[in-house]
This record gives C-alpha cells, sequence and structure tokens, in this order.
C-alpha cells in the first residue's frame, strides 16, 4: 500500500492493487475514513502503470510520503512471506490488496403511522 500525505492542506491518499488487475486508492481528510475508488484493468502491468502515474501527479499536487511507511511495507511483505491460512484454509482479510471491510447498517421496520383522526369541532346553536 502506498500512503501519501499533505500536511498543508491535512489530506491523505492511499492506493494499492488487488486481485492483480484492480487498482483502488482511497482519499480524504485526515483523521477520516475517507472515500474509496476502483479502477478495474486488463493486467496487473496496467494497473501498477496507473498506480505510479497516479502517485506522480499526487506528488506534484504536493503529497508526499508518509511518514512510517517502511514499518508498514516490512509488515506487509513478512505477512506474505509466511501466508497465514485460518482453519477453513483462507487468507486472512489483513492482507494489503484488500480494501477496507465496512460495516453494514441494518435499518429498523419502521411501523406505518396512523392516519390522524379528523377533529370535530362542537357547533353551538345561536340564541
Amino acid at each position: 500500500m502506498r500512503r501519501l500525505e499533505h500536511a498543508d492542506e491535512d489530506k491523505f491518499w492511499e492506493a494499492w492493487i488487488k486481485d492483480d488487475a484492480i487498482f483502488c486508492y482511497r482519499f480524504g481528510k485526515t483523521g477520516t475514513q475517507g472515500q474509496t475508488r476502483i479502477k478495474r484493468h486488463a493486467s496487473r502491468a496496467e494497473a501498477e502503470a496507473d498506480l505510479e502515474d497516479n502517485v506522480q501527479r499526487k506528488i506534484k499536487e504536493g503529497f508526499s510520503d508518509a511518514e512510517g511507511e517502511d514499518d508498514e511495507k516490512k509488515e506487509a511483505e513478512e505477512s506474505d512471506e509466511e501466508g497465514e491460512e485460518d482453519e477453513e484454509g483462507e487468507q486472512d482479510s489483513d492482507e494489503e490488496g484488500e480494501a477496507p471491510k465496512r460495516k453494514a447498517k441494518t435499518k429498523k421496520a419502521a411501523k406505518p403511522a396512523e392516519p390522524p383522526k379528523p377533529l370535530v369541532v362542537a357547533r353551538a346553536r345561536a340564541p
């Protein structure tokens, strides 16, 4: 994962390649989850070229590499080498190539509102 930050504007931009042909990037204000976008490509080479083009464009805009990125790269490389699997034989979801998962929101069924009762006005007879 490549993470760039713009300290003057308090923004971040990060990108990664998923499934060898999907270029994903996320951007937004520092301290927020940000917005995620996905671009599909025919091959990994095209996805990597798009990643590098976007990195160069962001650097020209004033972004710079985030601090501590080297530590993240080392951790990601170590986890890739270990190839940790869970009991069902699936890879852990903490890998670099996967997009962050979002919690599903559940909607509660709203009760249908009852129609308002008509107002009955008492009439008085004129004397």
